[in-house]
């Protein structure tokens, strides 16, 4: 009769695992001096990632934002789309600007890839509702 037996401490285990930070809400931030929280059509904001816990042992991170509808909306990503999350595990944002008045939605896809050997990737989407952007 043949019996393995396997032990582990729980504690390495963790230490050595790779987890995908938890992205929790997109805020938005006016650019403009005199906007307050109106968002103004053709003025810069910059949406944020806000992350509630951080990523643990992650290599390569990419981010794609997107808006819709996307009637009207000139937008091209501005900041890297990809970095190394271990090096840069700050929340991700990007200046948008939209020129024509109405209500978007903003999204950040993310995929957060393992370190080590394996090809493991986390994928994590958040996306902020209903901005509305209105005429100067």
């Amino acid at each position: 009769m043949l019996c393995v037996c396997l032990a582990s401490c729980s504690n390495d285990d963790d230490k050595y695992r790779s987890a995908p930070p938890t992205l929790s809400e997109i805020t938005i931030h006016s650019l403009e001096d005199n906007a307050g929280s109106t968002l103004y059509a053709g003025d810069k904001f910059v949406a944020t990632a806000v992350q509630s816990s951080k990523g643990h042992l992650l290599y390569k991170a990419t981010y794609k934002w997107t808006i819709s509808p996307t009637e009207g909306v000139d937008y091209s990503q501005k900041t890297k789309t990809t970095v190394i999350y271990d090096n840069e595990p700050s929340d991700p944002t990007d200046t948008i600007v939209i020129n024509t008045p109405g209500e978007y939605n903003i999204t950040l896809d993310a995929t957060y890839n393992a370190s080590g050997t394996g090809p493991i990737a986390y994928k994590a989407s958040v996306t902020k509702k209903r901005i509305k952007i209105v005429s100067k």
